[in-house]
């Protein structure tokens, strides 16, 4: 910006190397602009995605008070099982059509009330529930075709 100020004024027979300098200046800039407005995108998308959240039971009975779907992920941490249905779930839940699919992730080894409540005895269990009934469980399940229609039983 400066550069081009300064060669303006001066006037001189270098014009033309202060226009290339002001030219590579914009481009510059405008890389930059893109870059930033890539940066922008990636960000709130990621912000925007509906993935499992940690389970809290004011989430889960406002949940199933407002009659949607719900799905309950019991996740330990140390389990090979439950890390495999980790990002499947969660694209699932991003899929068009399952945006109001509420996901809930419970800590298998924390949440003993709860396991004990619903009855789980397993990590990698996952119990979908519609209108605050329960409508399907599974246990283990890997494969993304079975776990979609797994929460398809709560659409």
């Amino acid at each position: 910006f400066f550069v081009t100020i300064y060669g303006a004024a001066t006037n001189t027979s270098s014009n033309s190397s202060f226009r290339a300098i002001r030219i590579y200046k914009e481009f510059k800039m405008k890389k930059f602009s893109s870059l930033l407005v890539l940066m922008v995108t990636l960000v709130y998308g990621a912000l925007a995605q509906a993935d499992f959240k940690p389970y809290s039971q004011e989430v889960f009975k406002k949940a199933q008070m407002d009659g949607g779907t719900v799905v309950v992920d019991f996740h330990a941490s140390w389990c090979p099982t439950c890390k495999k249905q980790e990002p499947l779930l969660n694209a699932i839940v991003n899929m068009p059509g399952y945006e109001k699919v509420v996901g809930l992730k419970a800590d298998y080894d924390n949440e003993k009330d709860l396991k004990k409540s619903l009855g789980v005895t397993k990590q990698s269990t996952i119990v979908v529930f519609k209108g605050g009934k329960e409508v399907g469980r599974k246990t283990g399940v890997t494969s993304k075709d079975e776990l979609k229609a797994l929460i398809d039983m709560g659409l």
